[in-house]
């Protein structure tokens, strides 16, 4: 209850117009900041093409300038995906990692009623239960 009478007390206390007013100045700061480099892009690829114009001619300048920005694009994009396919992978292996947790917690917490019933047969129950979480743990080896 400590924990959350001081939460309730920080939202009580806090100025809420200040924290308003914070991000409308960020915002609006922001966006100019996002405007003068839009600028400073469009001038710059507009003053490469007027050098390549000058060297190899207009339509070799524009075909340069729009090779190199679809380039640029397939290497984010391959970024984007090989980064989007290590979080899955991540995210799997933790979900694989807790289901694994949860059914030795199961095991677990039902091994003292099994061993109270019959020693012997709750052994093999055992071992065969450890057994297969052994094997479901295990990570296939993949050949590439």
């Amino acid at each position: 209850m400590a924990g959350l009478s001081g939460l309730v007390t920080a939202a009580l206390t806090t100025d809420y117009g200040r924290v308003a007013r914070q991000a409308q100045r960020n915002l609006i700061l922001g966006a100019m900041v996002g405007l003068l480099l839009l600028t400073a892009y469009v001038g710059g690829v507009g003053a490469l093409a007027f050098y390549l114009s000058t060297v190899a001619g207009p339509a070799v300048a524009l075909l340069v300038i729009a090779l190199g920005a679809l380039a640029f694009a397939l290497v984010l994009l391959a970024a984007i995906l090989v980064s989007n396919r290590r979080e899955r992978e991540i995210q799997r292996r933790r979900t694989q990692a807790a289901r694994s947790s949860a059914l030795v917690n199961v095991g677990l917490s039902a091994l003292p009623i099994l061993l109270r019933s019959r020693p012997l047969p709750s052994l093999g129950i055992a071992a065969l239960a450890a057994f297969a979480v052994g094997l479901m743990t295990l990570e296939p080896t993949r050949k590439e």
